[in-house]
Parts: structure tokens; C-alpha cells; sequence
């Protein structure tokens, strides 16, 4: 009986103790990647230092002596807090997403090498001005400094696919505006739905169909550019094979609404 005691004993401190490495392993697994908060860096290529400090909400604010030091430190902050969907909307506007998850991102991949985000940032990287090149590269510079001075605390993500993020450059940081700008002109169908309409119901009964727009709002479409009527013909080929792949157009949708005290 006390041999079965001794035996259950030692199999159950074996078992805490292997709980607690688990446990604790994973705790470190976890927390590994998380930014460094505190304390002092070491970051190549600044001309002079740079202080960065974190409000209660977390975020960081970036107070540098001269705009390239600005720039290459908001590279380093900004791929230690948010690598993984950098290099996730890296993947996206390069139409690469199937080399990591897999068939199950070919369609995405597919639709948008067609729309071409990256090869509009590179022909926009083509015409950059002197400044914002310089703005641009310092900012990826920042970037790649973060990925090879920490190979080993890279964000979990990329320890699950088994994968491993990209030289980042400042073509790069053009393609993810563009992916935003087509995130966020999602409503650009109902707008063309809404001009069709006008030339063949008129203004009032579109202004029933869809819900009419401020008058004392901004438009685009200022008043001497003649309405809508040239739209009655218009050929829409193209947007309709599109619209094939992004369904019909329905009410817009967003999230980003921001409140100023």
C-alpha cells in the first residue's frame, strides 16, 4: 500500500512539474515577442537619439531631432508592435497570400495581382520626389533593423506558419496605403449604381431608392462637371466582369470613426 502511495506520489509531482514548465514555456512563448517598452535602445543608423514614450492607452509617441531619425525610429516602434499585419498586408497587396496559407488564398491572390496594388506603388515609387524617398526609406530602414536585431522574438504568428517576414521596402509602405484607399472606397459601386440611376429615373426618385447626401456636405463631383446625364450610355464592361467576383452592390459599411475633444 505504501509502495502505491510512494508511486502515485512521484507520478503526480511529475506531472506538476511538467504542467508547470508547459505552463510556464508557454507563458514565455507568448510574451517573447511583445515590444520592449521601457529602457534603452541601441538602434544603427540614427544621427542623433531619439525618446519614445507610451500614453496609458499604450501608444507610443516618437520625438526625434531631425526628420530621417523620425522616420527610421517610427519604422523600428512600428514593426515591433505590428509586424505580423504588416507582413500580413505585405503578402496581401503582393497577391501572395496562398505561399502562406495556402490554396485557400489563391481566389484573393488572383483578384488582386489583377487589380495590382503593388505594381501601382512601384510606378508611384518611380515618380517620388527627393523628400518622400528619403521619408520612405528611412521608415523602412527603422523597419529592417527590428527584423534582423530580433530573429528569435518575432510576433507568434510567424512561429505557427512556420514562415519568416520579408526585407520591407518602401515600395512596400506605398502598396499597404494602396490596399487601405481600396479597403475604404468599398461604396464605389453604389455611388456608380446611384449615377446610373439619375439619367434614367431622375434625381428625386433616386434621391427615394438611396439616401440622399448632404447638401451642405463636400462633393467631388462639383456642379459645372454637368450631372450625370453622359453615364446613360456609359459602358460599364469592365466593373460589371468585376462584379462578377465582388457580388452587387450593397449599403456601405465602416468602422473608423474618430472623435476629437
Amino acid at each position: 500500500m505504501k509502495r502505491t502511495r510512494r508511486i502515485v506520489t512521484r507520478v503526480l509531482v511529475v506531472l506538476v512539474v511538467i504542467l508547470l514548465l508547459v505552463t510556464g514555456g508557454g507563458i514565455w512563448f507568448i510574451r517573447n515577442p511583445w515590444p520592449q517598452v521601457s529602457g534603452t535602445v541601441t538602434i544603427p543608423g540614427l544621427a542623433a537619439s531619439a525618446q519614445v514614450t507610451r500614453d496609458k492607452w499604450g501608444v507610443p509617441h516618437i520625438y526625434a531631432q531631425n526628420e530621417h531619425d523620425l522616420f527610421l525610429a517610427q519604422g523600428y516602434v512600428h514593426a515591433q508592435d505590428r509586424l505580423w499585419q504588416m507582413y500580413f498586408n505585405h503578402l496581401t497587396t503582393q497577391g501572395m497570400l496562398s505561399s502562406v496559407i495556402g490554396s485557400s488564398g489563391l481566389a484573393t491572390d488572383r483578384f488582386l495581382r489583377t487589380i495590382g496594388l503593388y505594381r501601382a506603388a512601384e510606378q508611384e515609387w518611380a515618380h517620388e520626389d527627393a523628400d518622400t524617398r528619403a521619408i520612405l526609406q528611412a521608415y523602412a530602414d527603422g523597419v529592417n533593423l527590428f527584423i534582423t536585431t530580433h530573429p528569435h522574438s518575432l510576433p507568434i504568428e510567424f512561429t505557427l506558419l512556420r514562415t519568416q517576414p520579408d526585407t520591407w521596402t518602401p515600395i512596400d509602405t506605398i502598396a499597404y496605403g494602396n490596399l487601405l484607399s481600396w479597403i475604404l472606397c468599398g461604396n464605389y459601386r453604389l455611388e456608380l449604381l446611384r449615377a446610373r440611376l439619375i439619367p434614367r429615373v431622375g434625381a428625386d426618385v433616386t434621391q427615394q431608392l438611396l439616401a440622399p447626401y448632404g447638401s451642405d456636405k463636400p462633393i467631388i463631383v462639383p456642379p459645372d462637371a454637368g450631372g450625370y446625364s453622359w453615364m446613360r450610355h456609359a459602358d460599364f464592361e469592365g466593373l460589371d466582369a468585376m462584379a462578377k467576383l465582388l457580388g452587387d452592390p450593397g449599403a456601405a459599411w465602416g468602422s473608423n470613426n474618430w472623435v476629437v475633444s
